[in-house]
């Protein structure tokens, strides 16, 4: 009997000393923006024009498709090279003034769908252009928000 009350005393001595708790502990994320933006076709082309004409581009539409990004997708284009640069022209505006947004448009758990951006290019070749195979350079800048 006086081990049991032994074992009892001590067992009660234990339990108390150690006992059992729980703490809360908070989380916190910053999230980052995420751009991404695929681009097709890789060229463009236009074939052969004559100058003073306007060409469609061959493998055009360009099209944009911003799937996997997680914010609204700006977009800024620049044209570099001789006759694009001021020749080139997007949904029949200046290429090189192009502007656009991609709109994320939320599908449930925060994931954004997009509709593909389709540009149409054509070019005009001023008059006076010399012959021969000539290449440009187009800049696409893609942009979200400054995350808060």
């Amino acid at each position: 009997m006086r081990k049991i009350l032994f074992l009892l005393l001590v067992a009660s001595m234990l339990f108390g000393i150690v006992g059992v708790f729980a703490v809360d502990q908070g989380a916190q994320v910053d999230v980052d923006n995420v751009v991404s933006v695929a681009i097709a076709p890789a060229t463009i082309t236009f074939g052969l024009v004559v100058p003073g004409a306007t060409a469609s581009a061959t493998n055009g539409p360009i099209t944009l498709n911003a799937a996997g990004s997680n914010v609204d997708v700006s977009v800024v284009v620049s044209v570099l090279g001789e006759p694009f640069a001021g020749g080139l022209m997007f949904n029949a505006a200046d290429a090189d003034s192009f502007t656009a947004t991609l709109v994320c448009v939320s599908s449930g758990g925060g994931a954004c769908t997009y509709d593909i951006l389709s540009i149409t290019p054509t070019l005009v070749v001023p008059v006076g252009s010399p012959a021969g195979t000539k290449t440009g350079m187009i800049t696409y800048t893609f942009t979200g928000p400054i995350p808060a």
